[in-house]
């Protein structure tokens, strides 16, 4: 459902496993799942806890953030989480919306 990051530059900057963690963090917004959520910010490896910022503010091919996805889908528990990690508030889709 999600399956690319939208900027090749900022794809290229990301580890395997880091591009692989930001997917399974559009997973998580989707399905809805905030404990699995917390367990991507509490390994001490992942992309999450080294550079939170730019791991949660990824864009997919249309430009929706994981926290767009959230928030469309009513993920109530997912947004506040990922709004007290950094995730942006502000930003917008390819679209402007």
């Amino acid at each position: 459902m999600f399956p690319g990051l939208s900027n090749s530059k900022q794809r290229d900057s990301l580890t395997t496993l880091g591009r692989k963690m930001v997917k399974e963090l559009f997973k998580v917004a989707k399905n809805g799942d905030i404990e699995k959520l917390r367990e991507l910010f509490e390994d001490p490896e992942s992309i999450f806890s080294t550079d939170p910022a730019q791991a949660l503010n990824k864009r997919d091919r249309d430009g929706k953030s994981a926290l767009d996805i959230a928030a469309m889908l009513g993920r109530k528990e997912i947004v506040r989480e990922l709004l007290e990690r950094g995730a942006q508030v502000n930003s917008q889709t390819k679209k402007g919306t």
